[in-house]
Order: structure tokens, then C-alpha cells, then sequence
């Protein structure tokens, strides 16, 4: 409310100090402003340009959608009301701000996607040495943003060699870690190192001794399984 006036369109306005000179009956029109009320918004790790930040009862301004990697967006939480809105009720995206009035906080609700993708890559050390090691398998998979990933239950189990082949460790970005999780942006990398047991092989000449060799003892090397020159 802002005055009394004359005239229904509130152009000639009635003053406190407006003394009635004309006797008979006068009709005097009420003014209203609509009133603009806040809209804060909380994206709650989400992104996007929110609109509208402002609002009236007669508008008709809805609802915006924020947008977050790896997650599908699930409403607008009131954490902060007045007016009529409703104390930790969510709202969804495109709700109609027709009738509605008060300041309001909202703050973004995530739900995380299920089908977020990661990768598992898998190395078996070589046969020659206990430094190098060759990519055996790649896989490519998917699973929920943020959940956790024990490594070794990432293990292919094709890869083991009963006494020959087995796990060592997991690396994600260079670091060895025995847990991780599945990052939101499906770039998550996880590096599985398999190692080759070591065998040692004695070789005795048994009094005799190789071509060009006087030597007629034993030798000792260690091979890493799967080695075939012997």
C-alpha cells in the first residue's frame, strides 16, 4: 500500500494535510505496489546461471535447472522461508512461482548417475625383468559417482598363475592406494600391477664343465616365472 488517491488510475494522490472543500460523498482509490521477493540459491556443487533471483506473486518466473557432472538433478530444497513456502520441501525444476511470496534459500538436490564410466587397466610384469611391465587387459567400466572401489576386487582373475603370476598392488595417478572412488567427471584411471614369482635354478656340471669353460662347479640364477631361456 502506498496512499489514497483520487483517481483509480492513483495519479493524483491524497496528502495527510488535503482538507475536503467539497461537501457530498468522494470516493477515495487505494494504491498497491506488488511486492519482489529474494530467491538465494544454494547449487550445492552444482553450476549454472540461476534465474530468477527475484520474484512476485503475479509472475510468471519459474523454476531453473542447475546442471552437475556426474549427478542428475532432483529438486530445490527450502532451507530458508517466508511467505508460503514450505520448510525443507523440494521443489522441481519448472515449478510455477504464480502465487507464491517470501524470501526463500534453495538449495540443489543431487542424486548420483549410475552409470558414471572408469577405467581398470591391467600390467604383468615381464618376463625379463622385475622393472618393466606390459599392458594385458583394459577394461572399461561403469559404476555410481562417489561410490568406493576396493582395488582388489578389480583383480582379472584370468591373469593369476597359481604360483606364477599374482596381484601386487593398485596405483590411481601414480600413488599406490588400496581404495578409491569414482570421480564425477568418468576420467577415473585405476592401474593393476601383477608380479611373476621368482625362481632360482642351480645348474651343476657334475665334475664336467661347458664348451670354452674349465669351471666344473654350480651356478645360480634367478628367473622370473614364465622365463624360457634357460
Amino acid at each position: 500500500f502506498y496512499g489514497w488517491f483520487l483517481d483509480s488510475a492513483c495519479t493524483i494522490p491524497v496528502a495527510d494535510s488535503s482538507v475536503v472543500t467539497t461537501a457530498g460523498d468522494h470516493t477515495l482509490y487505494a494504491g498497491w505496489r506488488i511486492n519482489t521477493y529474494k530467491i538465494t540459491y544454494d547449487l550445492n556443487g552444482g553450476s549454472g546461471t540461476m534465474s530468477p533471483t527475484e520474484y512476485n506473486i503475479n509472475g510468471s518466473d519459474k523454476l531453473p535447472t542447475p546442471t552437475r557432472e556426474g549427478y542428475t538433478f532432483a529438486g530445490w530444497k527450502a532451507t530458508a522461508v517466508a511467505g508460503n513456502w514450505t520448510i525443507n520441501k523440494v521443489y522441481s525444476a519448472g515449478t510455477s512461482l504464480k502465487g507464491m511470496y517470501g524470501n526463500v534459500t534453495l538449495t540443489a538436490q543431487w542424486t548420483p548417475n549410475t552409470n558414471t564410466k572408469y577405467t581398470v587397466r591391467h600390467y604383468v610384469m615381464s618376463v625379463d625383468n622385475r622393472t618393466d611391465f606390459v599392458l594385458s587387459a583394459t577394461d572399461n567400466l561403469t559404476g555410481t559417482t562417489g561410490a568406493e572401489l576396493t582395488l582388489a576386487n578389480l583383480i582379472k582373475s584370468s591373469l593369476l598363475v597359481a604360483n606364477g603370476i599374482y596381484y601386487q598392488e593398485g596405483k590411481v595417478g601414480g600413488s599406490v592406494v588400496a581404495k578409491t572412488t569414482i570421480s564425477a567427471d568418468g576420467k577415473l584411471v585405476i592401474d593393476l600391477y601383477y608380479y611373476r614369482t621368482q625362481y632360482k635354478v642351480t645348474f651343476n656340471n657334475n665334475g664336467g664343465h661347458t664348451s670354452g669353460s674349465t669351471d666344473t662347479g654350480s651356478k645360480t640364477y634367478t628367473y622370473n616365472y614364465g622365463h624360457k631361456e634357460l
